[in-house]
């Protein structure tokens, strides 16, 4: 959560006066949701992460990973969690190195769960993580 909250103050969140350019209120919107869901008698903990900045920018992760002009959006926002993969620049507050959600990935993995993110350019980001209960 952590890490989620590095990235969402450094990469996500525009400044005041951009958010209202954009018509956004000057203060952003980060929700947590938590929701408890059974699959095949298998108890899961679904926790979603939503904020209302500027979305991934899917065109720097797209050239940092080096993914091909037709990978769709979707696919090219996984990049975030490849470890070392930033599109930081040097004025970041508390993130930039490209661990931290990797590390993210990594530990839901562990726990055999998954990481998932998606973005909608302007809108938000949201980071889903999933993970078995028991």
């Amino acid at each position: 959560m952590v890490n989620i909250a590095r990235n969402i103050v450094d990469h996500a969140i525009e400044q005041p006066e951009l958010r209202s350019r954009s018509g956004k209120p000057a203060g952003a919107v980060v929700r947590v949701e938590t929701r408890l869901v059974t699959l095949d008698g298998v108890s899961w903990c679904r926790i979603a992460i939503e904020d209302d900045g500027a979305g991934l920018d899917l065109a720097a992760l797209r050239v940092r990973a080096g993914m091909p002009v037709g990978a769709g959006d979707d696919e090219v926002a996984q990049c975030v969690f490849i470890d070392g993969l930033s599109t930081a620049s040097s004025d970041l507050l508390f993130s930039g190195a490209g661990l931290g959600m990797s590390a993210v990935h990594a530990e839901a993995e562990k726990l055999g769960g998954t990481a998932m993110i998606s973005s909608r350019p302007g809108r938000g980001t949201t980071t889903v993580i999933t993970i078995p209960l028991g």
